[in-house]
């Protein structure tokens, strides 16, 4: 009603339409000041065919049915990270303006590691669209909650392994994020998709067994553009053949922490490698 007021305050002559949601005509008369909100705009709803509609309200606020294609989705189910069927601009908006679900986040990780793991997702969703993959916005989503047990305290995530994924108590401190960060995932914003939790799950580490949301996810996670170095040969390669790119990142990660003493004799890294660089 506040932005209802202000709009015909500022354009009186104007006529002024509400657009909502056939979800909420039936919830209409429960909105503050419903009916002076109706008579100051004219309310119209885009029909779903998943909504059965109540005609009292339709009648009693004189309210215009629009009809078109769409999709089957809420706005509730985006903002949550349940759907994210949304165009690009809308998904990179949310990220810049650190809205919804993004917000969330806020709780869990650093400025920093959000900007690494927003750069992530959009490299993540890139890639997924040009290898023409089905529904590729739930490779943004895995992306994006990838580093989410990042920033929890090391003993923390030690108790959170040790509860949950006790098979992997054994691994090297720094791989317990990314089971902490499927824990969290699945928990605190209800992923229940198999493949995203999975993806998320061996992210650092990869495993002996990834499917093309966990391949894609461990290489964007490795030359996205913020990570200091020039991977543009890496991410082109990813995005002609996913399949073909995830063995040309693995193994240019492994000369890169075999340079740099890094951990590659932990099972998983280990098996990863044996598997796919045979």
């Amino acid at each position: 009603i506040d932005t209802v007021r202000y709009f015909k305050e500022n354009y009186p002559n104007d006529d002024l339409y509400y657009l909502i949601g056939s979800d909420q005509v039936n919830e209409f008369h429960r909105w503050k000041e419903a009916e002076l909100l109706s008579k100051m705009a004219r309310i119209i709803y885009f029909n779903r065919p998943d909504v059965i509609l109540s005609n009292d309200n339709v009648s009693r606020f004189n309210m215009l049915k629009i009809d078109g294609s769409g999709v089957i989705m809420s706005s509730t189910d985006s903002k949550s990270l349940k759907n994210l069927n949304l165009p690009e601009e809308v998904i990179y908006y949310i990220g810049k303006h650190r809205l919804y679900y993004i917000k969330r986040m806020q709780n869990y990780i650093s400025e920093k590691r959000l900007d690494h793991s927003l750069s992530v997702a959009k490299l993540s969703l890139k890639i997924a669209k040009s290898n023409k993959l089905d529904n590729p916005y739930r490779y943004y989503v895995a992306a994006l909650l990838h580093d989410i047990g990042k920033l929890k305290e090391i003993e923390k995530q030690k108790e959170i392994v040790e509860e949950h994924f006790p098979e992997y108590l054994n691994m090297p401190p720094f791989a317990y994020h990314q089971f902490v960060g499927a824990y969290i995932a699945e928990k605190d914003f209800e992923i229940k998709d198999e493949n995203i939790l999975n993806a998320i799950k061996f992210h650092a580490t990869g495993n002996e067994n990834m499917d093309i949301m966990g391949k894609i996810i461990y290489a964007a996670d490795k030359i996205e553009p913020t990570r200091g170095f020039d991977s543009t040969e890496l991410i082109n390669n990813m995005l002609d053949n996913a399949e073909k790119g995830f063995i040309k990142v693995l193994k240019a990660n492994k000369e890169f922490l075999e340079n740099h003493r890094g951990d590659i004799d932990n099972p998983l890294t280990s098996k990863c490698f044996d598997r796919y660089l045979r």
